[in-house]
């Protein structure tokens, strides 16, 4: 295997110690990206689930943080959710199928998010290749694609 392969799985330190800013009603509470579970869309607001099972509501739109988490491990999986991939447990296969976190909590990935999904889990984990007996990227996401299909 290409070292390059394995280190696009693990996170860089750039990523393992970036710190995400979250307005709070007397100021910025400053938590690391690592420590982000997921996000969860509540109208206008977005509540944070955190590692340690605490919560921050936050008065800025699921999209904002898609935008600005997006290229650091995180996916929107769902029009609710956004996932940080590093706490995704396992991916069950249906319609559009669903995701099991660390935590045992469950979220469903839409119909139309699946493919884009399972190419970034592709991308992002080292086990997929081996099942493909290639490592190239069109190889792991093809490989992806029809196990979810299958």
């Amino acid at each position: 295997m290409k070292e390059d392969s394995i280190q696009s799985a693990r996170p860089s330190p750039a990523v393992e110690f970036a710190k995400l800013a979250v307005p709070t009603t007397d100021g910025l509470l400053f938590v690391y990206l690592k420590d982000v579970a997921y996000c969860k869309a509540s109208s206008n607001y977005t509540e944070i689930s955190m590692v340690d099972g605490s919560l921050l509501l936050v008065s800025r739109t699921l999209k904002h943080y898609e935008v600005m988490l997006s290229e650091h491990g995180f996916f929107r999986i769902h029009h609710s959710f956004l996932i940080n991939l590093m706490y995704l447990e396992k991916y069950v296969r249906g319609d559009g199928g669903y995701v099991i976190m660390q935590d045992g909590k469950t979220f469903d990935v839409s119909k139309r998010k699946r493919d884009c999904f399972l190419k970034k889990i592709g991308k992002h984990f080292l086990s997929l290749p081996s099942l493909a007996g290639s490592s190239t990227p069109e190889t792991i996401n093809k490989s992806a694609l029809s196990l979810a299909n299958s």
